[in-house]
């Protein structure tokens, strides 16, 4: 369904750290969505945002600074056992960047690690970010900025953007401007390098259409169990 679709950016990133378990980090954005000769066999999203059928494509630019805040009291990077890392940041796309594309991206996401007995870790990670453009009101969120959940990385044992915006008939709809997601991991490791392990997890989130919207009854749940491999640095 698309003739042409072109998505392209960079970045330039600064860091200061004034301890050894604090970071602060600035980084300018920029971006660029195209498509062209849009049909009708093509994602819901992409006709959405362009207004199909009374468009047929679109040209959205995004340029934006980053801002985040980071502690870090692991007592590992790669498998750790205790400690705590704190992350609180936001993204903004402003018009006096430049760009047809403004919103306010706030995030904050913890993760917690405690023996869980012999050489075992409980671990625990909650995560959650909203949008919204309070500051460039005349400008729309594009589909394509907003959340999608599932994966190994957020829910598993959903498929990646599966977890999404769901209507009053339980329809998915799409991406939504807020999403929220919760895992709790049992490890177990097999060695004493740590690099072979298995992990018993529950995870719970939910894509939620509005800022700092909730919906209980869209929650997604998922628990199983699986196998996981450090590589060596």
């Amino acid at each position: 369904g698309l003739d042409l679709w072109l998505r392209r950016g960079g970045a330039l990133r600064f860091g200061w750290r004034p301890t050894d378990d604090d970071k602060f980090d600035v980084s300018y954005n920029y971006r660029r969505v195209r498509a062209d000769n849009i049909e009708v066999n093509a994602p819901t999203e992409i006709l959405n945002e362009a207004g199909f059928p009374g468009r047929f494509a679109f040209d959205r630019t995004t340029s934006s600074i980053i801002t985040k805040y980071t502690r870090d009291k692991r007592d590992s990077n790669r498998f750790p056992r205790e400690g705590y890392r704190v992350q609180v940041g936001n993204e903004a796309a402003l018009a006096f960047l430049g760009g047809n594309v403004g919103f306010e991206k706030p995030w904050v996401e913890f993760s917690h690690y405690v023996p869980g007995g012999w050489r075992n870790i409980i671990a625990y990670r909650f995560s959650y970010q909203t949008m919204f453009n309070a500051f460039t009101e005349n400008r729309r969120i594009p589909n394509f900025e907003k959340y999608f959940l599932g994966g190994v990385d957020t829910i598993r044992g959903y498929p990646e953007r599966e977890v999404q915006v769901y209507d009053a008939a339980g329809r998915a709809v799409g991406s939504g401007q807020t999403a929220g997601y919760f895992n709790l991991e049992y490890r177990i490791p097999f060695d004493e390098e740590d690099q072979f392990s298995m992990v018993l997890f529950y995870d719970m989130g939910g894509v939620f259409d509005g800022a700092f919207d909730l919906k209980t009854e869209q929650i997604a749940r998922g628990a199983g169990a699986g196998f996981r491999f450090a590589s060596p640095v």
